[in-house]
């Protein structure tokens, strides 16, 4: 728990720094006519990935038996996400330089038009980065929801198991087959949710590595991050899914297992009514329980200090 606590700390202030450079970037745009439009719109990226950045750390800081895969997480995306703010710093000092100050020669205000026309395919690169950023936090969130699922239905299940039942529906002020109808409604949401977020995590890392070819192609003074960290937290979260949620459970046999469940409250709620019937213990299965290999990678404290970041190893 502490841990968790100290990794979120250390990244807390990146969403706000965020926030300032993406107004900063705007304002600076609206004042050069000839600034590409993929500037404004990487102002507006850098926004809403701000947003969900703090999203993201306040789940992670929730704490619980899920501690590890934040640790993890958190570490890697906020050492990706302290080098994309050291790029888009350069990038805002390009701005700046065309302005051409009292202290700008003319040549040097001409080299930074030359270097701000081709820093384009720069501003394309950070908005694919950002964007496979966003979708893998978006995962990320989307599968922490299901096991809070998935951990209330196991509630639900030891209280019928205790002969609770009615005390936990006095206090829901639902029937416990309601209950689990609705938690089971919202499993089928969020595992139609996985599919389209892989869909589109998989389109941002192939765009990724399509705009990254492309800025690698100019040999200049690029400004935009490496992306190791990146794609480490990508492949983290991709395998965190895979663990909770696999594609071959996901449909059929996760229906047939919800299907069981209410068959069994809705069993023992006839028998609970029948006072000449003498009722035992509901036992429920685990459920949703699968053999998960650990294949995450753990990782040591990355430094504070934006912009830099000590390494980062594989691990759990």
């Amino acid at each position: 728990m502490a841990e968790i606590f100290g990794v979120v700390a250390a990244g807390i202030m990146l969403g706000p720094e965020l926030l300032r450079l993406s107004r900063f970037l705007r304002k600076t745009f609206r004042a050069i006519r000839s600034a590409p439009h993929d500037v404004d719109k990487l102002a507006k990226e850098m926004e809403i990935f701000a947003g969900l950045y703090e999203d993201f750390l306040e789940i992670c800081s929730s704490g619980g038996k899920h501690d590890a895969r934040s640790v993890s997480a958190v570490k890697l995306l906020t050492a990706w996400a302290r080098k994309a703010i050291e790029g888009i710093r350069k990038l805002l000092e390009r701005v700046q330089a065309i302005s051409g100050g009292p202290l700008n020669s003319t040549m040097e205000t001409l080299v930074a038009y030359l270097r701000w026309y081709f820093s384009d395919r720069e501003v394309k690169f950070l908005r694919s980065s950002l964007n496979v950023a966003r979708e893998s936090i978006i995962g990320f969130s989307n599968i922490r929801a299901v096991q809070r699922i998935e951990e209330h239905i196991e509630l639900l299940k030891a209280a019928m198991a205790q002969n609770n039942q009615q005390a936990i529906e006095a206090r829901l002020n639902v029937s416990l087959e309601d209950q689990m109808g609705l938690l089971k409604q919202k499993l089928h949401i969020r595992r139609k949710q996985r599919h389209v977020n892989d869909k589109r995590r998989s389109e941002a890392v192939d765009d990724l590595r399509e705009q990254q070819e492309k800025v690698t192609s100019w040999n200049s003074d690029v400004v935009v991050p490496e992306t190791k960290q990146l794609m480490q937290f990508t492949k983290s979260v991709e395998h965190y899914i895979e663990d909770v949620l696999p594609l071959q459970l996901s449909g059929h046999r996760r229906r047939n297992r919800n299907a069981r469940t209410t068959t069994e409250l809705r069993r023992s709620r006839a028998d609970s009514a029948q006072p000449s019937v003498t009722t035992g213990t509901s036992s429920f299965a685990s459920g949703y329980s699968s053999s998960r290999a650990s294949k995450e990678p753990s990782l040591s404290e990355p430094s504070v200090t934006v912009p830099s970041s000590s390494p980062i190893c594989d691990g759990t």
